[in-house]
Parts: C-alpha cells; structure tokens; sequence
C-alpha cells in the first residue's frame, strides 16, 4: 500500500485573513513537526493571529496538495480589493516565504519550485506594466521583510523582470532570471554566523580577508545548487555571474564577455546594494551607477536602466 508522506508550503502568516473561511487547513512547524492549526472550514479569529504576530511567528503552512486552493484565496482577495498594491503583496507574501524555505533548505526540489510560483506572481505584476515597479518597491518598503538579505533578493528579482521585460526578454528566460535574482547571495548560508554580515559592506571598507572571503559567495551560491535537476542550468550560470563586470575586474572568474541578460540581472544587484545595504537614495545609487559603474555596465544600459527608475507612476523610494 502507497503512503502518502505530506509535503508543507510556507506562506506568510499576514497574508491570512482573520473570521474568513480559507478553504484549505493550516499548519505551525514545531520542531520538525508540522502539526495542525486550524481547520479549512474554520475562520481563525483576529486574537489568534495577533498572538502569533506578538511572539513574532511570520510563517505558517499548508499542505503542497492545496497550493491552488491557495491561490484561488488570494486571487479572491485580489478582485476584491482592485488594487495594484494587493498584486503587490500576495506576490510579496509568497516570495519572503520562498526564499526562506530556499536559505533552510537549498537543495529541496519543493523549496524551489516555490521560489519559482513567487517569481511567476512577480512576473504576472511587472511583465505587464514595468512602469509598477515604484508601486511594487513602495509595498517593499512598507510591509516588506525585516530580514536585509531577503529584502535584497526581493528587490533585486522586481528590478530585474521589470527591466528584463522591458528589454524584451519573456518566457523561460524572464522566468530564469526572476529565479536566479533571489538566489544570487544563497551562498551566504555555508558562511560562518560570524561573516554573514560582510554582505552588507561596502568592497572599499572590507579587510582584504573579508574582500577574499566576500568574492567565494557566488561560487558558493552555484555549489549549493549544482547537480540539481530542478534547477535549470541557465539560473545556475546568472547566480556564478552576477558579480562579473565588462572591465574583466569582476569575480569570480574576471569575465569581460557578458551577454545582455546577465548584464541586466548583474546590473539591478549592484543597484540594490546600493540602495538596501548602503543606504543610497534613488538619485544617489543612479548618480554612482552612471559614474563609479561606468565601464562595468554599458553605458546605453545605464541609461535605460535610468529611464526605467524615472518613468515610474510612483516615484521610487527605498
């Protein structure tokens, strides 16, 4: 006899909705337990999720098998409210949750097909209208994570399919981008606890150890995720990429032939970090791209990544 072992999908615990019927069961994870919560035919009521808020609990989870019926909730939630900055969070909700499953377990195949439903709801926002973007990243800066590493992947994968889309780029291709965009700094985790933060330091101001040790993490990042069959090759070869610059100054491998895509994905990290890890603004970051980045990026793909910033309903601001 076939039995059947339950597979869990994290989603983020604001993304449920107090005295609604959701129509599928919900879980906590205690230890490596998943035990149940509360019934789909029950409507958790508000006093319940403020307790779990109050002991800071961010995520919960399902069973894989009601993955659509997830969906379908949130779809629901978003004819209801009409609102752009509704596509905005439900796109939010499962891609914090996604990344955080990928950084505990990298090399799970449902950790990663997770990251890839995410990418596809950000995709479905920003592929269509790239000129949502400052919409999508005022979202980030409202109810965003409090976690800097995944506000990074986030935003670094917003940027990217709007520019990508933009430029052209669609189908597996945009989609691969989108994955590899938050997967680019997963290398982080086979650091000790100790060196994680050098991430969020500017090259010029790390030690030359910590500038050695900084330039392993998109090796790193591609060995943790080598070897896997869910894992398209093309994701794989952004990740190793992304800190290579057309000057050959890059790492790891001093690259100066970079094609246009991973130009563009390499281009909105550098900017992210600028704004989430440096604490640029928007003109600033912009400004320092068109001048310390020069010659790393083509300059017309500058420019375009510029006007992309400017033309935005919502101004952007981080």
């Amino acid at each position: 006899m076939m039995v059947y072992h339950m597979q869990y999908l994290p989603i983020r615990i604001d993304s449920i909705i107090p005295d609604v019927t959701l129509g599928f069961n919900v879980y906590m994870q205690v230890g490596s337990k998943h035990l149940l919560y509360f019934k789909g035919e029950d409507a958790i009521e508000d006093f319940r999720l403020k307790t779990l808020l109050d002991k800071e609990v961010k995520v919960l989870y399902i069973d894989v098998s009601d993955a659509q019926r997830y969906k379908d909730f949130l779809q629901d939630l978003i004819a209801k409210k009409n609102a752009a900055s509704s596509n905005s969070s439900v796109s939010d909700d499962s891609a914090d949750a996604a990344i955080d499953g990928m950084y505990k377990g990298p090399r799970d195949a449902v950790n990663f097909k997770n990251i890839v439903q995410a990418v596809q709801g950000v995709i479905q926002v920003l592929a269509r209208r790239p000129d949502s973007l400052g919409d999508y990243m005022q979202m980030f800066k409202e109810e965003g994570s409090n976690n800097p590493a995944y506000l990074h992947a986030n935003r670094v994968c917003a940027t990217t399919v709007a520019f990508a889309a933009l430029s052209g780029i669609k189908g597996d291709k945009l989609l691969n981008l989108g994955c590899a965009a938050m997967l680019l700094e997963i290398g982080v985790i086979s650091l000790h606890n100790d060196d994680k933060s050098i991430v969020f330091k500017k090259l010029e101001d790390m030690s030359k150890e910590e500038l050695d040790l900084y330039k392993t993490i998109p090796q790193k990042s591609y060995n943790l995720l080598d070897g896997l069959s869910h894992v398209p090759d093309k994701v794989l070869e952004y990740i190793i990429m992304h800190e290579e610059r057309k000057t050959g100054l890059g790492f790891p491998n001093g690259e100066k032939k970079i094609p246009m895509e991973n130009e563009i994905i390499n281009m909105c990290a550098c900017f992210d970090r600028k704004t989430t890890f440096y604490g640029m603004s928007v003109a600033e970051a912009v400004q320092s791209m068109k001048i310390d980045e020069l010659g790393n990026f083509d300059l017309n793909m500058i420019n375009k990544f510029a006007g992309l910033l400017k033309s935005q309903k919502t101004a952007l601001s981080y």
